[in-house]
């Protein structure tokens, strides 16, 4: 079988190696916005292992890739590789099965990949990418907000994807719960995604870089098993959507910032650098919110923003 092949089935027993001659394969999956590089973050703090990461991100500006090398330390041996070609479902399978070939035929490859999917991935047919001569099985975590993830599951356009996202875990993750949106962690409120992850999937609750840290350390499942029901064989396709670049060359204010975003039809998800009067802030907008933080270093990527959006897409200009 073909390294560039997608792997549907697994090898013949006779043919498969053992965990311990594999190398480690992550997956991080969830919906657009719900703090998936945040996690990698957190993993790549803590991080003593040989370690590569693939990033599948939505537009040109590549702040995914910035952030986490940002995150890791010079002497840590973590090489953070990005994907050209669109969303790892579509367009850049091709581009994915060449970099895991690429990887681990090296001299002294990666002992982990882990590869952050765009938000509008199925986890379940990125997963089928790969050799299982040299991967092992990939475990799939997936992140959700717990303050948008009941709307995204019921959404007439987003649904299918969020809950086949949801179904694809090994591990669930569940950020934003301590927001008043997310219900504060109250146990007696039945979560949303209860029934869609397989019997016995580990969650965690709490910050994403917290967790992301959590996670490394508790790595002990070998090889994922593809939590509960799945999409099919060829995966749940995103709906329609538009990935537009909007440059941002002037100061604005967040709160003018805001108001820009909200007014934006369809908008489920805008993030980037601009400038303010205080400095410049990596801007990220999902469910409704808008966080700003402050950009850390000398060089920027460019001041713009990414905005993905749902069919028919009104883009306006900077308020004047």
């Amino acid at each position: 079988m073909s390294p560039l092949a997608p792997v549907s089935t697994p090898l013949p027993a006779a043919h498969r190696p053992s965990d311990g001659d594999l190398i480690r394969y992550t997956i991080v999956a969830g919906f657009l916005g719900a703090g998936k590089t945040t996690l990698i973050a957190g993993m790549l703090r803590e991080a003593t292992e040989r370690l590569a990461v693939i990033v599948n991100d939505l537009g040109e500006l590549g702040l995914d890739r910035e952030i986490l090398s940002r995150a890791t330390r010079t002497d840590q041996g973590v090489e953070t590789v990005e994907l050209d070609g669109g969303c790892v479902c579509c367009r850049a399978g091709s581009s994915l099965a060449l970099t895991l070939r690429d990887l681990c035929r090296r001299e002294n490859p990666p002992e982990h990949v882990v590869l952050e999917c765009s938000g509008v991935a199925d986890p379940t047919r990125v997963a089928r990418y790969g050799s299982r001569r040299v991967l092992r099985e990939p475990v799939t975590v997936v992140v959700v907000d717990a303050t948008d993830i009941g709307r995204r599951l019921t959404d007439p356009d987003w649904g299918a994807l969020a809950r086949a996202q949801v179904s694809a875990a090994d591990v669930l993750v569940v950020s934003k719960r301590d927001l008043p949106e997310g219900r504060g962690g109250d146990p007696t409120v039945p979560s949303p995604w209860e029934g869609l992850v397989g019997p016995g999937t580990p969650v965690f609750t709490g910050h994403p870089d917290q967790v992301g840290r959590t996670l490394l350390g508790e790595h002990s499942w070998g090889s994922g098993t593809g939590g509960g029901p799945q999409g099919g064989p060829d995966g749940v396709p995103a709906p329609r959507f538009e990935v537009v670049a909007r440059p941002m060359p002037d100061a604005l204010d967040p709160v003018d910032l805001s108001r820009l975003l909200e007014g934006i039809a369809g908008l489920v998800r805008a993030k980037g650098v601009v400038r303010t009067g205080e400095g410049t802030v990596v801007a990220q907008w999902s469910a409704g919110r808008l966080e700003v933080t402050p950009w850390k270093g000398d060089e920027v990527p460019g001041f713009g923003l990414i905005l993905i959006t749902g069919p028919n897409p009104t883009v306006p200009g900077p308020p004047r």
